[in-house]
């Protein structure tokens, strides 16, 4: 049976979970010290560790064509179970949470593997309400391209200068 839940967002919007999703994806996974990523975890995580004092980030640039199962308007102009197509970047450093060792690798043996989302700017404020109201992603509205060419994904993200850039 399809088990579906509707909510309503802040924006107006309506979406069904889980998602139907359609969409255009690409990334790249890059060594980083990790005395650079541990300080911008939160409490109980650390970076994974790939080599001696290296973890690593991965950034991914995501293109969604349909975000819900319709884009329809209902009559007092909400969309009825969907979101418009939006881009999005994403900063994800690869943690572990509760390993007694920060042995490369060895970590992945006893503790708990996950991603901590760092920074996720989108395009649209819909897609800012639903990553915050339903997930808690640290989702912000900003300039983001995402082209999906025949044989790569481009990302562009433009700032306004306020962030202050993590070093890796």
């Amino acid at each position: 049976m399809d088990e579906r839940t509707r909510r309503r967002l802040s924006t107006g919007h309506v979406v069904e979970l889980p998602l139907d999703l359609s969409f255009a994806m690409g990334g790249v996974t890059v060594p980083a010290r990790r005395n650079r990523l541990d300080p911008v975890l939160p409490r109980g995580l650390s970076s994974l560790a790939i080599a001696p004092g290296v973890g690593c980030v991965a950034l991914v640039g995501i293109q969604y064509h349909r975000v819900g199962r319709e884009t329809g308007r209902a009559r007092d102009g909400a969309a009825e179970t969907g979101l418009d197509p939006y881009d999005e970047f994403a900063v994800i450093v690869p943690v572990v949470r509760g390993s007694r060792t920060n042995r490369p690798l060895a970590q992945l043996a006893d503790g708990e593997v996950g991603g901590y989302v760092h920074w996720l700017p989108v395009t649209t404020d819909p897609s800012v309400a639903l990553g915050r109201e339903i997930w808690g992603f640290p989702k912000e509205a900003a300039d983001v391209t995402v082209t999906d060419g025949s044989d790569r994904i481009r990302v562009t993200v433009a700032g306004d200068g306020d962030r202050e850039p993590i070093r890796l």
